[in-house]
């Protein structure tokens, strides 16, 4: 219940620098909707926890719900000037990932799980790296030439032509790899490890896979971008649950986002996937 905090934003065209594109972002003036079914239901699942059997959900709850509120304040969109880029990157690291983290270690006294690596990885699992890079190029190529062909705007490029397009073109890459680490930090790390404590593994991956397709659509995916993005929540929470690895779970988000690069590149200046690069 307490997911529903994150609503769908408002959505205006905004021009910057000379490139036109669309932006999302959590004004205050769009609690009127959404999000006064939102906070109230935030505020109830409280209540509900407070008197759950499970007599420590309740505090996991507070966690959670603080980083929920965290990112109701972030200005989450694909603006990619400086000033956006200090803004979010410092509300992600320090807010949403750095609050939950101390809450844990100092006042729940149950520190998270960031194991890196555990165990050799299995030949199932060296094989789905290929295989994650494969299944991401389907998928964005339907994404972005088909079924949401103005995705790419969600984000900034400088003009063809202009001698920032390489610039630009690496400021996207490390954006979205930025983005990629946090959300297998906060949703499929924290936010799953926390509900994993006091729920079954079906109720917890499904949980995060809402915290993670939330996020990502307010930045930016929308059309079946949500629909995507769980699923592949999914898959990353069944990956974590089998293999305890978190570097492997971020390596397999990097090569998604490697290949969602290579589609805004492409898409914006009418480049064949390779050339992207």
């Amino acid at each position: 219940m307490f997911l529903l905090g994150l609503a769908p934003p408002n959505r205006e065209t905004f021009l910057y620098d000379g490139g036109e594109g669309l932006l999302t972002r959590p004004y205050l003036s769009t609690l009127i909707g959404w999000r006064l079914i939102g906070w109230p239901l935030l505020i109830g699942g409280f209540a509900l926890a407070r008197f759950a059997s499970d007599r420590e959900w309740w505090k996991s709850y507070l966690v959670l719900s603080a980083q929920l509120a965290i990112l109701f304040f972030t200005p989450i969109g694909g603006l990619t000037n400086d000033a956006n880029y200090l803004i979010l990157g410092s509300c992600l690291a320090l807010g949403a990932l750095g609050v939950p983290i101390l809450l844990c270690r100092f006042w729940l006294k149950e520190p998270l799980d960031f194991t890196i690596v555990k165990g050799r990885w299995t030949l199932g699992q060296w094989l789905w790296i290929p295989g994650t890079f494969l299944l991401a190029m389907a998928v964005f190529y339907f994404y972005f030439r088909h079924w949401t062909p103005d995705l790419h705007l969600q984000w900034y490029l400088a003009p063809e032509g202009s001698p920032d397009v390489g610039f630009w073109r690496w400021r996207i890459f490390w954006g979205c790899n930025f983005v990629g680490i946090f959300d297998e930090l906060a949703f499929i790390n924290i936010a799953f490890q926390l509900i994993r404590r006091h729920f079954s593994y079906q109720i917890s991956a499904l949980s995060a896979g809402v915290f993670f397709s939330s996020f990502l659509y307010d930045m930016a995916f929308h059309g079946p971008g949500p629909i995507i993005t769980f699923l592949f929540a999914l898959i990353q929470a069944s990956l974590l649950e089998k293999h305890g690895s978190l570097l492997y779970i971020v390596l397999l988000h990097l090569i998604v986002d490697t290949v969602l690069f290579a589609y805004i590149v492409a898409n914006y200046y009418d480049l064949g996937f390779w050339q992207a690069f």
